[in-house]
């Protein structure tokens, strides 16, 4: 063999060696076993009730329910990161000086869970309960797109400036569109941009960005990976499939017959599809609907009970789902540890106790089956909701303590 030819074959080797190993010249924090901490950093407080005026003065009330204990624990039971969810809209009201103040305000707080050495994903999450912040509003208004961008960069600006490792900032909190019939929203454009943007300030920040879609497995898929991928990027989706079971007797959903679903069993059993079908109908023809609300929310309600029924198969359902996502980071050279599963759980009560726990389990499961870096939805302490996705009791003598059950079985953590 001729040693130019040689030399030839050597190079295309280790460029190919190179390109599949883009990670390696980064030391990413840790994320390997993470919490939420909805609502830390959300639910503003508005003056006069006008959702485009804060009380900059008390704007998040929930700051003084998260101490430095709870985040001691969390590290205890054995969680290596919480992503704090933050509202954006104060931000994008605020003028410059203004969110500075805010930005150093959270950053502070921050440093709950960061000085006991937990990493922290610095999360703006739009606040989709009021019309005035929510995502699809953001994207479409040039102004919000400004001043989304300034907020994302003075937060990276304040992280690099703090010195500390173990900030993570992630762009947006499932993003919308990607269907085909609201392009304007155009959030993978629009996220290309803001990593440019982040990246003219904190080169080497551990950035987390997602698809459209909702955050979803389809919409990571979309990513362009090409346009935005360096070694300090981390891909996130979200997972509540199937939400039959997640969200079964939300209120608050897109699809009103969730709240008439109860007690459907993880994994399915065959048997109990007509028994649940019997007490979904009672349920719905009992509300006092208009006939015509009550026969098109029990049409949807038999559709959704038979596809899942019929066609779930529990954990290998999931494991197949996964496998999408671990295929595609393969073809675009992304090692897992760039990979986290950025949401998960099941609502309770409404899902069944030990379906939830049973659900729990086989999705944390099949994220670290593929190496994968996941966050539990939620933490939760001190929340006046009486249903929410969290790991504490939440009722009785017991409520805000750690729940044995979602905690060591389903997470697979240490006993409280």
């Amino acid at each position: 063999m001729k040693p130019v030819k040689t030399l030839a074959i050597v190079v295309i080797i280790l460029n190919q060696f190179v390109y599949q190993q883009p990670a390696l010249a980064v030391d990413l924090p840790n994320m390997h076993r993470g919490v939420n901490t909805f609502p830390w950093v959300y639910r503003a407080q508005t003056l006069n009730n006008d959702p485009k005026s804060f009380d900059f003065n008390h704007l998040f009330p929930y700051f003084a329910a998260y101490q430095p204990a709870n985040f001691q624990a969390l590290l205890k039971a054995g969680a290596d990161f919480v992503r704090a969810i933050i509202e954006p809209s104060p931000f994008l009201a605020a003028d410059p000086d203004e969110r500075a103040k805010l930005i150093a305000l959270v950053m502070q707080e921050m440093r709950k869970a960061s000085d006991q050495g937990l990493t922290v994903v610095l999360d703006l999450h739009p606040r989709e309960s009021v019309p005035a912040w929510q995502s699809n509003v953001i994207l479409q208004n040039p102004d919000y797109r400004l001043r989304y961008q300034a907020t994302l960069v003075e937060f990276a600006k304040a992280i690099t400036r703090s010195g500390r490792g173990g900030l993570v900032l992630e762009l947006m909190n499932e993003p919308p569109g990607g269907y085909g019939w609201r392009d304007d929203y155009d959030w993978l454009g629009f996220q290309t941009r803001l990593v440019k943007a982040v990246r003219a300030v904190a080169p080497d920040l551990p950035l987390v960005v997602t698809g459209d879609r909702g955050g979803g497995i389809d919409g990571l898929l979309r990513v362009d990976v090409a346009a935005i991928d360096d070694p300090a990027i981390i891909y996130s989706f979200h997972y509540y499939e199937p939400m039959i079971v997640t969200h079964q007797g939300a209120k608050w959903t897109s699809k009103a017959w969730r709240q008439y679903i109860s007690n459907i069993s993880y994994p399915p059993a065959p048997d109990e599809f007509q028994p649940s079908l019997n007490r979904v109908h009672d349920a719905i023809f009992s509300d006092r609907l208009d006939d015509a609300t009550g026969q098109s929310v029990w049409s949807e309600a038999q559709a959704a009970l038979r596809d899942y029924f019929q066609n779930d198969r529990g954990e290998a359902t999931i494991k197949a789902d996964f496998s999408r996502v671990a295929d595609w980071a393969k073809a675009h050279h992304i090692p897992p540890e760039r990979i986290v599963l950025g949401e998960f759980g099941a609502l309770r009560p409404g899902a069944p106790y030990q379906s939830a726990v049973n659900y729990i389990h086989d999705v944390r499961k099949a994220a670290e089956d593929d190496g994968f870096g996941w966050a539990f939805f939620n933490y939760t302490p001190f929340d006046e909701t009486k249903q929410a996705f969290s790991l504490l009791r939440m009722t009785g003598k017991s409520a805000n303590e750690f729940d044995p059950g979602i905690v060591t079985t389903g997470l697979g953590w240490r006993a409280p």
